[in-house]
């Protein structure tokens, strides 16, 4: 049995499996993709005289343009000549799309290049913020760095500072409210605090003039502010894996190999008011107006007034494959989110029941997601895809299939190299050039692959997602030990984007 769904044909023994044997995905552009008719063709793989299938045979032919890599064809008998036009049809019409975008692609004008390093000077970059127009702050495994982008003699230049600080950087996040930067560095994984405008001045600053940014470790405020927490907290601050700040800057919460601990900002330093034991490593975090929602082998969320815990959204599908929870983001403010596990998403509103019908699939497996409303951006092993999330998309199971009249401009897909999403103030990703030894940063602009569609009146509700101002509804009360159930403004120049919202694999 096979059926074709968001480009991807699917091979499975029998129509009422889940779970194919075998996908082909045809929407790569590093691949020549053509279907043909048998019938009409040349090919002699078949005698059409002693083969009483041959008139409903259509063949895929797959060419890869990388260099050593398989070509493929893939014979198909359908039940008619009837069912094998339309095969024809809906494939020749997906790839012919597909063309379309490759084609409005071509100049690249969706991504600007931040910063290219070349062979023996390669970085491996975890995260970037931008600090103004020109400037912005680099953070990897070798440590914080600045790009300065200059424009000399009609040409564009850019620069490279390194910086004296922490090595070992996994994140950053800065908290303009409180004037401060949180980073996660070093061997351990741990917190660390800086000051926002030394870190803004710093990064400013010419390779000539030894740019320095002086950080102080969490753990070590929390030992002499609340001594009974040391040999708790100081094994949860550490291998910590994401971050995630609440708007009015109040709140941190951290997700770690087997915790998940909320910290408080009180006069002049974060207090611990919450540690919960996990059983699986935590990789996003999200706000909510009355939560906070985050993943583990499931999906939870932390009550605002209670601080109590309990599982916000299980699925009973996912929960039977063991399908893994991977990003949670808010397509509008208190109204709506989308959970998404390793294979699809789920819509639901605040109290975690589904708001609509359909599941949104993803094409390829995905490593990480973030979400620049109203744009979902998947990164997978050599695809990045870019879906528009609107009122009307999945509200019924076959809104993403491939007859959709809304599929190709409402999705498009990148062939690059090994991308990695850097966490950070934007969509920003690296891309990898084995040929010619070189590592680019860029920074990604959805708005542009996916033509018109800030033009589209079936957009997300924008008013969702402006911030309120006051957020005094994020109090903490005394902290406590708890375990999961077992079984299962602002700076003048810096830029700020809170409509980001990123997992951390």
């Amino acid at each position: 049995y096979a059926k074709f769904e968001q480009g991807v044909l699917q091979i499975l023994n029998d129509k009422h499996d889940i779970q194919p044997f075998y996908t082909l995905p045809l929407m790569m552009s590093s691949n020549i993709v053509k279907v043909v008719d048998v019938a009409e063709s040349n090919d002699s793989t078949f005698d059409r005289n002693s083969n009483e299938d041959y008139d409903q045979m259509l063949k895929i032919e797959v060419y890869n343009l990388n260099t050593g890599w398989m070509t493929l064809f893939l014979y198909i008998i359908v039940s008619s000549v009837s069912e094998k036009q339309n095969w024809l049809s809906i494939i020749k019409e997906f790839l012919e799309n597909c063309e379309y975008v490759a084609q409005s692609q071509q100049n690249h004008d969706y991504k600007d290049i931040i910063y290219t390093f070349h062979k023996d000077k390669l970085l491996n970059v975890n995260c970037i913020h931008q600090i103004s127009q020109s400037v912005f702050l680099l953070g990897a495994v070798e440590g914080l760095f600045s790009v300065h982008i200059k424009s000399e003699n009609e040409q564009v230049k850019h620069d490279l500072v390194p910086i004296v600080g922490p090595k070992l950087v996994n994140d950053f996040v800065f908290l303009p409210k409180l004037q401060l930067v949180l980073m996660i560095a070093g061997t351990t994984k741990e917190l660390l605090k800086c000051n926002m405008r030394s870190v803004v001045l710093n990064s400013e600053l010419s390779q000539m003039s030894k740019p320095v940014i002086e950080v102080v470790r969490i753990v070590d405020e929390i030992r002499n502010s609340q001594p009974s927490k040391n040999n708790t907290t100081m094994s949860e601050l550490k291998e910590i894996n994401c971050i995630a700040v609440s708007r009015c800057n109040e709140l941190v919460v951290i997700g770690s190999e087997h915790s998940v601990t909320v910290l408080k900002w009180q006069d002049t330093q974060f207090v611990v008011n919450k540690i919960l034991k996990t059983n699986v490593p935590t990789n996003c975090i999200c706000f909510m107006p009355s939560g906070i929602i985050f993943t583990t082998n499931s999906f939870y969320k932390i009550d605002i007034e209670t601080l109590s815990c309990k599982r916000f959204f299980t699925d009973s599908l996912a929960k039977s494959h063991d399908y893994r929870p991977m990003f949670v983001c808010e397509l509008t403010r208190n109204k709506e989110y989308l959970l998404c596990y390793n294979v699809y998403g789920v819509f639901v509103d605040c109290d975690g029941k589904k708001t609509r019908g359909g599941e949104m699939k993803w094409p390829y497996s995905p490593n990480s997601f973030a979400f620049k409303k109203p744009f979902l951006i998947i990164v997978s092993e050599s695809e990045i895809s870019v879906i528009k999330i609107t009122q009307s998309c999945c509200v019924d199971e076959d809104t993403w299939s491939i007859t959709s009249t809304k599929q190709p401009k409402d999705k498009a897909v990148l062939t690059i190299n090994r991308p990695k999403l850097l966490r950070g103030s934007d969509i920003c990703l690296t891309n990898t050039n084995d040929f010619q030894g070189t590592c680019s940063v860029f920074q990604l602009d959805p708005s542009k692959i996916i033509k018109n569609s800030l033009a589209s009146n079936d957009t997300l509700d924008t008013l969702g997602t402006q911030d309120t101002g006051d957020e005094s509804e994020f109090s903490f009360t005394s902290s406590m030990l708890e375990n999961l159930d077992e079984p299962e403004e602002n700076q003048r120049k810096v830029c700020f984007n809170p409509n980001v919202q990123f997992n951390s694999n």
